[in-house]
């Protein structure tokens, strides 16, 4: 990455999402990771709010849901929010009760389509969140 670019980017960062296309060998990677939390488990912290991703095309409203769930200290919700209600009511949830929930959730679904369908081209691409937690 670019100093001079990175150098324009507000601080704190709380958050980055990493946008990147979908090749063989990542998703050789893939199988193979899940294979292995399969059979291991994976240990993911209690603080930490997840949901699985149930709906196509969502990896970057996902995206941001997690980023702003994982720091709701920082953020100034108004009152009325629709993704401040969400979060609340999904944070007592499981990770698979959330993406269910998401699925009936109008508000925020409505957005999605209306933003995920806007002029866009059949394109696979993956989406990480790293957040930091302390």
């Amino acid at each position: 990455m670019d100093p001079e670019l990175l150098s324009m980017v507000p601080r704190p960062v709380c958050a980055v999402l990493l946008l990147f296309p979908v090749t063989e060998k990542y998703e050789t990677f893939r199988t193979e990771e899940e294979e292995r939390i399969k059979a291991q488990g994976q240990n993911v912290r209690s603080s930490v709010y997840f949901m699985k991703q149930t709906i196509n095309n969502a990896c970057g409203t996902i995206g941001l849901i997690h980023a702003i769930a994982n720091n709701r200290d920082k953020m100034n919700f108004e009152s009325d929010s629709t993704l401040k209600k969400f979060l609340e009511d999904s944070l007592p949830m499981s990770p698979e009760e959330r993406a269910k929930y998401l699925e009936t959730y109008e508000a925020i679904r409505v957005t999605h389509e209306s933003s995920a369908h806007e002029g866009q081209t059949e394109v696979f691409h993956f989406l990480i969140l790293f957040i930091l937690q302390t």
